[in-house]
């Protein structure tokens, strides 16, 4: 038995709970985490139990499958809620857009051409699961569910099914152009038109990056709400710093491009990507594990003095 109260508190009585027995005066307490539901059942006359005074114990039954949290950030979104129902459903329609575009080889030259497509499309994927698991951290730290969250995921979600082809096209460009890999792109012809191409990927990535970075930075407006620890408010600051240089690098490489001169340059600058989120990454995590290991000491140390 699953009782679910993703809205409501912690602690559920469920008074006269009908178990299918014959004796009715059955009363439950309840008490649900991230992973399992933790359910003592007792008798109010004592019908089922040898003596007056047992103890009540607990019966704990873990959730399966359930996604595991980190030690330092408690999950507040403790359930798939209807926004996040929705989200999985776009990103998975979007992913079937790219294999639907994928065309069907009916020879040899087919078969080889439609391989020399998926490096592209692995970097497409690669980059649509980025997208879907910075979403998803944010609603299992969070659990927001208002209406300027609401406002923030529609929007995010319209962009993420409009740029499926062209994030698909530009990666394709950018392989055949770095790797001479998949079909030859045409149209291109001069440096005019790959700077164009720069700036549209550019405009599309740094506003699927600004949608989160807004959402992220209600987030952090709500963390005396959400009651957030000294931890969790450093891991909030380093995920907005983490979204703010990702424009950074947007915006750099719309710069170079509209010079009009450089030909590599602008595309070569998001390679700066992972070095800039692994030192982003390991400076606010190790602060935060060091508020959280203080916190610990403090409440120790109170427990202790009581």
């Amino acid at each position: 038995m699953v009782i679910e109260n993703p809205t409501g508190e912690d602690w559920i009585d469920l008074a006269g709970l009908d178990l299918g027995v014959t004796a009715p005066a059955l009363a439950a307490t309840s008490r649900r985490g991230y992973d399992r539901v933790v359910l003592w059942v007792r008798h109010r006359t004592n019908l089922l139990s040898p003596r007056p005074d047992d103890e009540l114990t607990a019966t704990s039954a873990k959730l399966p499958f359930t996604p595991q949290p980190t030690g330092i950030f408690r999950w507040r979104g403790t359930g798939i809620s209807r926004l996040e129902g929705l989200a999985d459903a776009v990103f998975a329609f979007t992913v079937t857009l790219l294999v639907v575009a994928l065309e069907v080889p009916r020879d040899y030259n087919g078969l080889l051409a439609v391989m020399q497509e998926f490096p592209a499309f692995v970097a497409t994927f690669a980059l649509l699961m980025w997208f879907w698991n910075v979403h998803y951290r944010f609603f299992r730290r969070y659990g927001l569910e208002n209406g300027w969250t609401q406002f923030f995921n529609c929007t995010l979600l319209l962009l993420v099914v409009f740029m499926a082809y062209p994030l698909k096209f530009l990666i394709g460009s950018a392989f055949y152009g770095l790797f001479g890999i998949g079909p030859a792109v045409t149209g291109i012809e001069g440096i005019a038109d790959l700077s164009r191409l720069y700036i549209i990927y550019g405009l599309g990535l740094g506003s699927v990056w600004t949608v989160f970075l807004l959402m992220y930075l209600h987030a952090y407006r709500q963390r005396f709400h959400l009651k957030l620890s000294e931890a969790e408010i450093i891991l909030t600051r380093g995920s907005i710093c983490e979204l703010a240089t990702n424009i950074a690098l947007c915006l750099s490489s719309i710069l170079l491009a509209m010079f009009n001169q450089f030909i590599w340059q602008p595309g070569v600058i998001y390679a700066l990507t992972g070095p800039l989120m692994g030192l982003l990454g390991w400076w606010h995590g190790t602060k935060a594990d060091q508020a959280f290991q203080a916190d610990r000491m403090r409440s120790s140390g109170h427990r202790n003095a009581a």
